[in-house]
Formats: structure tokens, C-alpha cells, sequence
């Protein structure tokens, strides 16, 4: 079981779902542990999957695939629901990954003007993101794409 406290509450990966056990108050009080990005986007999946299946009406779920990367580098959680009455497909999904940057990767970015990356690589970063996806059964409604990352590298 992993365990992740994100802002409004704690979600424990059990099978193939996120459960939510409410732990800390939405007013938490001073000298409580800062929010993290990765716990907000995790809260903001599961807000999400239980508002659009609520908005869809037609009893269908999100089938959800969570996912681990090797050696503990990051761990995910991919969401989609299909043949919904107002949505054809909708996709909420959420990344997170701790690795460390390649030589490419690193130079690529150090010569896009990132001063503080070295070229060399090896520097750690961290990567999040929440991305959305909703095709609408509608054709009269357009297709919703949009993504919210974040991309840190070094301490």
C-alpha cells in the first residue's frame, strides 16, 4: 500500500483505486507540512474522476491503471471512463517521476538557456504533472485538452 497526504485529506493506493481518508482539516494549522505538488494533483485527480462521473449520469467509472516505474523513480495513475452519456472518453491522468537527468537531456536544456543545468547530466529532477483529456459524446462540443506540470531540477 502506498500512501501519499495530499490537501484535503490522504489517498492510500490499494488494487487499483486511490481511497480517500480524510486526516487534516482544509484550514490546517501553522507548522503543518506544506503541500507538495504531487499530493495536489493527486487530490485534484480524485476530485475530478468523482465530478465528472457524477456529470456523466450514466453509472460508468473510471477504469484506473496505476503504475510504478522501476527502482521506486515514480508512480502514476492513468484514468479513463468511455462510453459515459456525456462523455465518448474522458482521460485524468497524473504523473509523478524522481530520476536523474542524462547527459542529452541535460545539454539539450543547458543549451535552451537553463544556466543552472550542467551539461554533463547526472543532476536529479523531479517531474509532475495532471493531464485531462475529455471528448464529448456531443459533436456540437469541442474536445478538451489541458495539463498543469511541474519540473524541478536539483534540491
Amino acid at each position: 500500500t502506498t500512501t501519499t497526504t495530499g490537501r484535503t485529506g490522504r489517498w492510500a493506493l490499494r488494487g487499483a483505486g486511490w481511497r480517500r481518508r480524510r486526516v487534516l482539516p482544509s484550514r490546517a494549522p501553522v507548522g503543518t507540512r506544506a503541500l507538495r505538488f504531487d499530493e495536489y494533483v493527486q487530490g485534484l485527480q480524485s476530485d475530478m474522476i468523482e465530478e465528472c462521473e457524477g456529470a456523466d449520469g450514466s453509472g460508468r467509472r473510471f477504469r484506473v491503471d496505476a503504475w510504478e516505474r522501476e527502482r521506486g523513480e515514480g508512480f502514476g495513475r492513468t484514468c479513463v471512463l468511455e462510453d459515459g452519456s456525456l462523455f465518448e472518453k474522458a482521460a485524468i491522468n497524473v504523473s509523478v517521476i524522481r530520476d536523474v537527468l542524462t547527459e542529452e537531456r541535460a545539454r539539450a536544456m543547458s543549451e535552451r538557456g537553463r544556466a543552472s543545468i550542467e551539461s554533463a547530466g547526472g543532476q536529479a529532477y523531479e517531474a509532475e504533472a495532471l493531464s485531462l483529456v475529455f471528448h464529448p459524446r456531443s459533436p456540437l462540443v469541442p474536445t478538451l485538452r489541458a495539463d498543469v506540470r511541474r519540473f524541478k531540477v536539483g534540491g
